[in-house]
């Protein structure tokens, strides 16, 4: 590794901005139950996953499968308290 290499990410690191959401931790409490059942759905898509299926058949079921499993009250809980964390 050449020094010049090394300056340039020291000054990469030396001018980074530290995200606001920097030390945000989602407490899933509120979301365990929707938590177990996300995982669960998404088991099943194991194939897709990995790449052994036809994306264009799978991922409309793979997403129907998720929104049935409640991925969009679990998103808005995270959202919620990403939210108050930024206040």
């Amino acid at each position: 590794v050449s020094d010049e290499y090394i300056e340039t990410y020291k000054n990469w690191d030396k001018d980074a901005k530290t995200s606001k959401s920097f030390g945000f931790r989602f407490d899933n409490t509120p979301v365990k139950d929707l938590e177990a059942q996300l995982i669960e759905a998404v088991k099943g898509f194991t194939p897709l996953l990995t790449g052994f299926v036809d994306p264009d058949v799978e991922y409309a079921k793979a997403l129907q499968a998720l929104k049935d499993a409640g991925i969009d009250a679990y998103v808005a809980e995270v959202q919620r308290q990403l939210d108050a964390y930024m206040k």
